[in-house]
């Protein structure tokens, strides 16, 4: 019995003299303090460590992933200061990327709100869906869309996640990397939580921040933790909602993360103290400051690559993925409302046809564009020698409602909310409905029916009332008088749409315009007029931005016409024309030409009801908001547009313009100098704009605007 004890002790001793050590890096989640991983991986190709599994979570993940699949600390480092990382948190819908049919609106509202069926608003999962989020992950991850198995990258992985569900920590080890690590990465109520196969997923943090206890069963014997989130606030850091909730979280977070410290043989926690989690301005600082960290320890990592060498690590490598790849399947996933083949022709991608990379993103960000999705994303997949994609959606709520509060010095103090209701009376519609109240009061309905989707015909129909104040003036600009306008009445109308391009639409109207005294030194008998007929339009837009656009062009005529024998009090012909165009200039400048006309062709009775109104920020700045009137009127403005620092914009303009009570082409005849310069604010409250205005006479004017003030229907009316 000796001997054979004797015998099992040594060949315990001999087993564990020839064991293999195997090494494994836990990357912690910590936001944009997360580059600092970089840094320390860097200094761990240096020493030639090579590392046998990786776990991480959030950004942790995403770094961790990027290393399991190949990449070098250098390159990864290369990738990540290409990214514009606080892009992710901004899932906005460009103006300049939407089709043609979705700009005949102008922006109603930053703030939105989805109904419930009593028509009720819903308080958000999150502030942000995530699209952008899962366009990055498709790109960063794409090489290893074959990989189903993490233990088959070159080397083996895990990230965490935190089932919103039931609470317990999920730990991904297989199916789609892309999805995995963007599951990980789910900062709760500032991300929408992530559904995969069912569940609902948040930070990987909430439940493990520093993932070491999973390395053990990968096989690990020597763990190395990367800690690099952030630490609790002290008592002078604990002053408002905001950092209350975060240390609500840190705290249980932290916890956590101390309770994984010893399952830590070797723990790099960088000095990050004048970081925070959002701090994405100074990636290449923070990475440095992670390098310096592992710099402290390099003693110790050079210790652990020489026992390392002793065992030479065989890496899997990555399948190849062809440059154009050949999509047998195209399956759609996650839709509610919209049927598969209806969100395959918003995609415009063909099954057999072969396509990169990028075409496939592109496609799905085209689809995007069409305003009906919160998410839309690819998964590209591979079974046997067949390649498929799945491409994952999330529908936007069909029933929402936007606030818009505006202010001018006309109008002061409007509200606003904007009803949206999408495909929910037909396919392929959209209604809009805007109550206004305070200084104008309206009530629009807007309906539209599509039957295409890049590009096809439509038809209208705009009821609406609305009431407005008109000021009159005296030579000083000095306001003397108001009278109060109301007008009721439709337009319907049938018209094609093509991409990106034009919208020519004919349309009818009819409407009634009361005039009847406000305030006024002067009796204003009441006075009414009545129009119904015909029109066409047209319609180009690929400005970048509705208010305050660096490039592109925009285009809005209408010609119309009534008869005195068909439900009209005067036969007359009206045109009108709004265009404008600009280019950049040098980077953060841009030059723009604007142009207004109007004409009713000869003078007519008509025109005392529905004259041109000109004047004010968004027209001639020499005169206050609608200050004069004509049937006939032309305004130059030549604009220059800087925007020295984000969502601050500086315009300086200079304008001529012609009206009279005869068409007037001659470009001198009745000509009025005037200029302006306006400083403009993109918040998330809404654009606002302050200007101050100038007349050849030195005549100064000064305008406010606050939100979307202007008019979202102006395509729509007759």
């Amino acid at each position: 019995m000796k001997k054979s004890i004797l015998l099992l002790v040594l060949l315990s001793l001999l087993c564990s003299l020839g064991a293999t050590e195997k090494i494994g890096l836990a990357l912690s989640g910590g936001g944009a303090r997360g580059f600092a991983h970089i840094g320390i991986l860097k200094v761990i190709d240096e020493v030639g460590l090579p590392i046998d599994a990786i776990s991480g979570t959030s950004i942790g993940a995403i770094i961790g992933g990027l290393y399991a699949m190949g990449y070098s600390a250098t390159e990864i480092e290369s990738l990540c200061v290409k990214i514009d990382w606080k892009q992710l948190f901004n899932d906005s819908l460009e103006r300049g990327d939407l089709s043609v049919s979705q700009k005949r609106w102008a922006p109603y509202g930053n703030y939105f709100f989805t109904l419930n069926k009593g028509l009720i608003p819903n308080l958000p999962s999150g502030f942000i869906p995530g699209q952008h989020v899962d366009e990055l992950m498709y790109s960063l991850f794409y090489p290893a869309s074959v990989i189903t198995n993490f233990d088959d990258l070159p080397i083996p992985f895990r990230c965490v996640a935190t089932n919103l569900i039931t609470g317990e920590k999920k730990v991904f080890a297989n199916g789609s990397l892309a999805e995995a690590v963007r599951a990980s990465m789910s900062t709760p109520s500032v991300f929408h939580p992530y559904e995969l196969d069912g569940q609902l997923y948040i930070d990987g943090g909430i439940s493990q921040n520093l993932p070491a206890d999973i390395l053990p069963g990968m096989g690990v014997t020597r763990c190395i933790g990367l800690k690099v989130n952030s630490k609790l606030r002290n008592k002078n850091n604990l002053n408002d909602i905001i950092q209350v909730l975060d240390q609500t979280i840190n705290i249980g977070i932290t916890t956590k993360v101390n309770l994984a410290i010893p399952n830590c043989d070797l723990l790099i926690e960088p000095d990050l103290s004048t970081f925070n989690s959002s701090d994405y301005d100074n990636i290449s600082e923070i990475i440095a400051a992670g390098e310096a960290a592992a710099r402290e320890h390099i003693d110790q990592l050079k210790q652990l690559a020489e026992l390392r060498r002793q065992d030479p690590i065989q890496k899997n490598t990555l399948p190849p993925i062809p440059e154009r790849v050949r999509l047998q399947r195209i399956n759609v996933r996650g839709n509610e409302y919209l049927s598969s083949s209806k969100v395959k022709e918003y995609l415009d991608l063909t099954p057999g046809d072969e396509y990169t990379k990028k075409q496939i993103l592109n496609h799905s960000r085209d689809a995007y564009n069409f305003g009906l999705f919160d998410t839309i994303y690819p998964i590209l997949s591979k079974s046997g020698d067949e390649y498929s994609l799945d491409v994952k959606v999330n529908e936007m709520a069909r029933k929402s409602a936007a606030i818009n509060l505006t202010y001018n010095q006309d109008d002061k103090l409007v509200a606003g909310v904007v009803f949206s209701f999408t495909n929910l009376l037909q396919k392929n519609s959209k209604l809009l409905a805007e109550v206004k109240v305070g200084g104008r009061q309206a009530l629009n309905i807007d309906y539209a029916k599509n039957f295409g989707n890049n590009w096809g015909i439509y038809f209208r129909t705009f009821p609406n009332i609305e009431e407005n104040k008109l000021y009159l003036y005296n030579e000083n600009h000095e306001k003397t008088s108001s009278v109060r306008s109301l007008e009721f009445g439709s337009t319907a109308g049938i018209g094609f749409f093509a991409r990106k391009i034009l919208i020519v639409e004919g349309y009818g109207f009819a409407y009634n315009t009361r005039l009847y005294r406000d305030i006024s030194n002067i009796d204003i008998d009441d006075k009414q007029f009545t129009s119904s007929g015909i029109g066409v339009k047209f319609y180009h837009e690929s400005l970048d931005d509705y208010v305050f656009p660096m490039k592109g062009t925009q285009l809005l005529a209408k010609f119309s016409g009534a008869d005195s024998h068909i439900g009209s009090d005067a036969t007359y012909k009206k045109f009108r024309l709004n265009f404008q165009t600009g280019f950049p200039l040098v980077n953060r400048l841009s030059a723009f030409y604007h142009f207004e006309y109007g004409s009713y062709f000869k003078q007519m009775d008509v025109v005392q009801f529905d004259p041109f109104y000109f004047g004010g920020i968004d027209s001639f700045m020499g005169y206050q908001q609608s200050e004069k009137s004509a049937p006939f009127y032309k305004v130059n403005t030549f604009t220059i547009r800087t925007e020295p620092i984000n969502n601050l914009f500086l315009e300086y303009k200079i304008a001529g313009l012609n009206y009279a009570d005869s068409d007037i082409w001659t470009p001198f005849k009745n000509l009025t100098m005037g200029g302006g310069f306006v400083i403009g604010y993109r918040s998330p409250l809404g654009p606002m704009r302050v200007g101050l205005g100038i007349t050849e006479d030195s005549t100064l004017n000064y305008f406010i605007s606050v939100g979307y003030d202007y008019d979202i229907f102006e395509f729509s009316r007759r």
